[in-house]
């Protein structure tokens, strides 16, 4: 299917999220990378394939460049599903912790938890 529609988004996306539920090796996440190289905010499926892209960055080891992208991906808000922006917001946040940044870490905790309180582990890494 990719193949024949390689600029399909909802196929790119299908495939980032198998490819990194399946696998989290650094072969993958550069595959994984590739397969979002190029890809604008356009729309929410989009954005969900910039979150697969920053997961893979940070399987890499390149959180500076995942911290980017997710930034980028969070600059749309409308028409963007609630849960989208949430793993966005979230998976930032992990960044921000894995670069040595607590206090923005913090923050995107915290509009994590006041949106959906049961979110991952948003309360323990709060300390609540």
């Amino acid at each position: 299917m990719l193949a024949a529609e390689p600029t399909d988004v909802v196929a790119r996306v299908s495939l980032a999220e198998l490819l990194l539920e399946g696998d989290a090796s650094a072969e993958t996440a550069q595959r994984v990378v590739a397969l979002a190289a190029g890809t604008e905010n356009e729309t929410y499926l989009h954005g969900a394939l910039l979150l697969y892209q920053a997961r893979a960055l940070q399987v890499l080891g390149l959180t500076t460049a995942a911290r980017e992208i997710l930034t980028t991906a969070l600059r749309r808000t409308k028409d963007r599903p609630a849960e989208l922006l949430l793993a966005l917001r979230y998976e930032r946040a992990l960044v921000y912790e894995a670069l040595g940044e607590k206090s923005r870490a913090k923050a995107d905790l915290e509009k994590v938890f006041i949106q959906h309180q049961a979110y991952a582990d948003v309360r323990a890494r709060l300390g609540l």
